[in-house]
């Protein structure tokens, strides 16, 4: 007797190829600057953020936490999750925890972020 076919088995799909992409991808400060020329200021900080990252410097209010160079929500501590607490640098703050956290920064957490640890006068 010959071999058994299953019909009820299911034809060989291909799998999709997909292009390998490289989200790793880390820009020199002057491939910044060039991509940064031209745009109005208000624009450059949201630039930098969505070419390189948010800042790891960040502002809280009432639980939320900001991007301390684009101002965009990046981590709720209410009732949710803010992940980098730990690597962060919250700006008013002047605690050991933040000045050991500001000196491991990379030059593009720094970049477009005012100074965190800047007094500021009372009424401001």
């Amino acid at each position: 007797m010959g071999k058994a076919t299953n019909s009820l088995k299911k034809p060989q799909r291909k799998k999709p190829k997909f292009r390998k992409q490289n989200f790793s991808v880390k820009l020199t400060r002057t491939q910044v600057l060039v991509r940064l020329k031209g745009l109005p200021s208000g624009q450059q900080k949201s630039v930098v953020c969505a070419l390189m990252g948010h800042s790891r410097i960040v502002t809280t209010c009432f639980g939320y936490v900001y991007c301390g160079r684009c101002e965009a929500q990046v981590g709720d501590m209410l009732a949710g999750v803010f992940c980098g607490a730990q690597e962060a640098v919250i700006v008013g703050h002047d605690c050991a925890t933040c000045r050991s956290n500001y000196k491991v920064l990379a030059w593009y957490d720094k970049f477009l972020v005012k100074n965190p640890f800047t007094k500021r006068e009372r009424g401001q």
